[in-house]
């Protein structure tokens, strides 16, 4: 199992006569739906008329603050630029793809700068949006508008106990459009 506290794995296992034994844990069905069904991955909305679904930007980043946050190892290693602790820049990222011959597949996603080399791993790259249109689509435009940025920029957002600053990086889409 991981030690978050000590940024170790530790063996789980027992001894027996002097011989280390590794235990499988073994877990029903059941409790493993019921493990799943149970997190809060955040609100995630449907798109009407479009097979996918998206989640606000605010939400997504309060989330993945909190996360960060709230976590002793994340926290530990965040990076701050400048010294301007609990300042993070947001980097979104836009891909679309062929999903089958005749679809296509958008996915849209969030990384903190504060996450160093880790934004290169797609285990800190949060989903935003994921939906089975081409990147040109109208419906793709529309949801790189959201101006709750705006608000988010200007604002000090309390999250674990700490004052906490944004700015989104805006870069260039995949589809011409500022992200």
């Amino acid at each position: 199992m991981f030690n978050a506290e000590q940024d170790v794995w530790l063996p789980r296992n027992i001894k027996c006569a002097g011989v280390n034994i590794s235990v499988p844990r073994i877990v029903s069905d059941e409790k493993v739906e019921k493990s799943v069904k149970s997190l809060d991955i955040g609100h995630v909305s449907e798109i009407p008329n479009y097979s996918g679904v998206s989640r606000t930007v605010t939400g997504l980043v309060l989330m993945i603050l909190d996360l960060h946050l709230r976590l002793s190892y994340l926290k530990n290693h965040l990076i701050w630029f400048n010294d301007n602790t609990y300042h993070f820049i947001v980097q979104f990222s836009d891909d679309g793809a062929p999903e089958t011959s005749d679809l296509s597949i958008s996915i849209g996603s969030l990384t903190l700068w504060n996450f160093g080399d880790k934004v290169r791993s797609r285990d800190y790259q949060y989903l935003l949006h994921c939906l089975s249109v081409g990147e040109k689509d109208n419906v793709m435009e529309d949801l790189w508008k959201q101006r709750k940025m705006l608000v988010l920029e200007r604002n000090i957002l309390n999250v674990c106990g700490h004052q906490c600053t944004l700015n989104f990086n805006q870069v260039l889409t995949s589809h011409g459009k500022v992200g």
